[in-house]
């Protein structure tokens, strides 16, 4: 791999800074699953291939005062190619969003949210199903099978665009000779259903397509001693 970085900085008094950061990378002699892979031969289950990466960071933050947080953006395009086909990685993510704050809060507390955004990430769909059947030498009848899906294109589909919201209230005191600091904390505040694998029913008339989603709406409480 060769990589190629360049960034600046720039502070805005002792309590802002902005800081921008583009790159392009270039990958060779990438081991990639091949697509043809004949299962009665060993030893084709890859193929050589190569590819390359690009973006971009900007960060804007604030490190000191009753307010502090940051905003991040980040831009990103990546390639794979084999000799038969050129596709998107599954990390593809073309862009994302970071939003974080901390300020003060009700009750004595410090507020703290940060809300996530990312577009979507490619995988690679599934087009169907057959029934692999195997045949009883015996019985002389197919009387067992195994369900083998096929697929589409490498990464040709996109599951939706990914986002999150959390929120916490937290205490600081003094007791005992420690540091005390409870808190409340919500994860994913407006239950949002990411994806992030797709199953399939063929036995359904006509087939469906299910989501399995990451955490649900998440309510904490705890004490940091």
């Amino acid at each position: 791999a060769e990589h190629l970085v360049a960034g600046f900085e720039q502070w805005f008094g002792r309590h802002t800074s902005l800081a921008v950061e583009g790159y392009f990378k270039t990958f060779d002699q990438l081991a990639i699953r091949d697509p043809f892979d004949d299962p009665k031969v060993q030893g084709d289950e890859f193929t050589v291939g190569d590819g390359d990466a690009r973006g971009f960071d900007v960060l804007l933050r604030r490190h000191l005062g009753q307010v502090q947080g940051w905003i991040a953006y980040s831009y990103g395009e990546a390639t794979r190619r084999t000799p038969t086909d050129t596709f998107p990685p599954g990390h593809d993510r073309r862009h994302s969003v970071d939003l974080v704050l901390e300020a003060p809060g009700p009750l004595g507390s410090r507020v703290g949210a940060r809300w996530g955004y990312g577009s979507p990430l490619p995988y690679t769909g599934i087009a169907g199903a057959w029934l692999h059947r195997e045949y009883n030498p015996v019985l002389h009848a197919f009387d067992e099978f195994e369900e083998e899906s096929f697929s589409t294109g490498i990464n040709g589909q996109r599951f939706p665009h990914y986002s999150r919201l959390d929120v916490s209230l937290r205490w600081e005191f003094h007791k005992w000779g420690g540091i005390w600091r409870p808190y409340v904390q919500v994860v994913n505040a407006y239950n949002r259903q990411n994806v992030f694998v797709y199953r399939h029913d063929y036995r359904a008339v006509p087939p469906t397509r299910s989501g399995l989603s990451q955490l649900p709406i998440l309510p904490t409480l705890g004490v940091e001693f």
